[in-house]
């Protein structure tokens, strides 16, 4: 009886050890995750200057003074080259009523659509213009990423 009792213990005695040999691990074996996300070639300023440049009020815009904001999404491949362009979301934010008054609350409403698809055009041109990005790195290892950026169009920020 004695040595089952001794057994037990030993096995008990064992088992409790288990855990604790399992958190002694060395630091060396844990898996140190780092992520950086995809840049614009010299920065958020190049971005900002490229846009205000580049990006062209479109004219149907111009004649209702539609302003709005656009959200593109795209894939930074790891080469750096963007892909799967989108225009996620194009909303008009202020149009000049004054102008639409001649008009049925149908033909307002499609002015309204016709003036978000001005937009998303424009904003797919602009994205595809763009000079390739700093993809976006997993553990120093260049990686595919989405990015969506929000294009504003506002009649003073945009340059005739």
């Amino acid at each position: 009886m004695k040595r089952n009792n001794c057994l037990f213990a030993i096995l008990l005695l064992c088992l409790c050890a288990m855990p604790l040999a399992a958190q002694n691990e060395p630091a060396s074996q844990e898996t140190v995750t780092t992520n950086t996300p995809p840049t614009y070639p010299g920065g958020e300023q190049a971005y900002k200057k490229f846009v205000q440049k580049n990006l062209k009020y479109p004219d149907y815009c111009r004649q209702f003074e539609a302003e709005g904001v656009c959200t593109m999404a795209f894939i930074v491949n790891a080469d750096g080259t963007i892909g799967e362009i989108e225009a996620k979301n194009c909303k008009v934010t202020h149009i000049n009523y004054a102008k639409l008054e001649k008009y049925t609350a149908e033909e307002r409403k499609n002015i309204k659509k016709e003036c978000s698809r001005q937009m998303a055009k424009e904003g797919l041109r602009i994205i595809r213009k763009m000079k390739n990005w700093n993809p976006a790195r997993l553990n120093g290892k260049a990686i595919p990423s989405t990015v969506t950026q929000d294009l504003d169009f506002k009649i003073d920020y945009v340059d005739d």
